[in-house]
């Protein structure tokens, strides 16, 4: 569609006038309000509670936004220029991503349809990308069980990281619509494809999409072979630069390390034998958790589907973890260190670093005592907490700190595969 950026003009002031002297004073005071807000200085107010509170507003404007683009497909205001659609009106008059413009049309219809959805973003305690979920969720063949539930998935979308809300979001759709779930993993799988091709200057370009089990295979093997590169390029930028180097001096970007583990990793695939040992998937069955009943679950942590998981059961590793309540401590025991099925249960139980600003997974964490073994702790689920390094070592007494490292200073910022 082409249509001049001054032609929607008319349309605009149509809609003013239907909008009335009231909101128009309400739209001046938000104005005025914005205006006061960006002439402060952000050092003078960055204090933690002042930025959670312009964040959860944030999100109530593009609540009210999505609402007011909805309201505004409806009344066709938008025909009279000759624009296709809502959405193509909206696009051309903000000037903004055609996908952002029918994103908003189609929260704002979603939160029409979801009560207690629509309220809790128009509340600010869900931002747009929780809605998005949640109408995923709702569909005809889940509708009804939707309705009774959506209470408890609105309060997962309040409370829960969002990573682990997106997984409980997906467990609830298999309990709901077993049959859909599992096509879905079907074609997942049956999607799965990879291109490797040499470009006129010999330069190798590779794209690929995997299914969730074949592409957590990857990541766990490609994410070991890049941390222990990345460990070799802390000793050596610490052995050229003594004991204070930062991740700007160290020899290789993120991106070039997991390239260098990609061609490991194929180094090492030639390098062994036919006959040596593969890795195996392992699939973690979670029983008496709040949530649900059962789950079935990658070691990451991530929801498949049973139908998912049959195709690689010959070749597999599986593990039944039971809880009874999500504090309740079902062993006690005298050994110092948290291992083998002990600490499994806790990284099943904690998913990510325990701090409460750390979203470290349980592969990239240690698991300690949370009352200290020298004080009389014991090694038990009640005890135990998943740390990362970063936080394991920030909450040790100096000395201790030192011991661990003997004389190592602390590691740069949580390790990370991102540039």
């Amino acid at each position: 569609m082409a249509v001049a950026l001054d032609e929607p003009r008319s349309a605009v002031d149509a809609f003013d006038n239907v909008l009335g002297d009231v909101l128009g004073d309400v739209l001046g005071d938000l104005r005025g309000v914005l205006d006061r807000l960006h002439g402060l200085d952000p050092a003078v107010w960055c204090d933690g509670e002042s930025l959670f509170g312009l964040l959860a507003q944030v999100s109530r404007v593009e609540a009210l936004a999505c609402a007011q683009s909805a309201a505004f497909a409806s009344s066709d205001a938008w025909r009279p220029v000759g624009a296709q659609t809502a959405a193509a009106w909206i696009a051309v008059t903000s000037r903004c991503d055609p996908r952002q413009a029918k994103a908003r049309l189609r929260r704002g219809r979603a939160m029409s349809r979801l009560g207690l959805v629509g309220d809790a973003f128009a509340a600010g305690p869900i931002s747009a990308e929780h809605v998005d979920w949640l109408a995923r969720a709702r569909n005809p063949r889940t509708a009804t069980v939707f309705d009774r539930d959506e209470a408890l998935l609105v309060g997962w979308a309040e409370t829960m990281y969002f990573d682990d809300f997106v997984t409980a979001v997906d467990a609830w759709l298999y309990r709901a619509d077993e049959d859909r779930a599992e096509h879905l993993a079907d074609k997942q799988y049956r999607r799965r494809r990879f291109y490797l091709s040499r470009s006129l200057e010999d330069t190798w370009y590779a794209n690929g999409v995997f299914d969730p089990i074949s592409g957590q295979l990857i990541h766990d093997v490609l994410a070991r072979i890049e941390r222990e590169l990345f460990e070799a390029d802390w000793a050596e930028a610490r052995h050229r630069l003594g004991d204070d180097p930062t991740v700007n001096d160290l020899a290789r970007t993120a991106t070039q390390r997991r390239a260098d583990a990609m061609v490991e990793m194929a180094t090492r695939a030639a390098a062994t034998p036919k006959d040596g040992q593969r890795p195996k998937p392992l699939f973690t069955v979670v029983v008496g958790v709040d949530m649900f009943t059962r789950t079935c679950e990658l070691a990451s942590g991530t929801f498949v589907t049973p139908g998912s998981a049959k195709r690689w059961l010959d070749q597999s590793v599986i593990e039944r973890i039971v809880f009874d309540g999500p504090d309740r401590v079902i062993s006690v025991g005298h050994q110092r260190n948290f291992t083998g099925a002990l600490r499994r249960a806790i990284e099943v139980r904690d998913r990510i670093c325990s701090h409460p600003y750390c979203h470290k997974s349980a592969a990239e964490c240690e698991v300690d005592h949370d009352q200290p073994w020298a004080l009389g702790g014991l090694t038990s689920p009640g005890n135990g907490k998943l740390k990362c390094r970063f936080h394991n070592e920030d909450r040790e007494p100096d000395w201790i700190r030192r011991k661990r490292r003997t004389g190592r200073p602390r590691d740069p910022e949580p390790y990370s595969t991102d540039e």
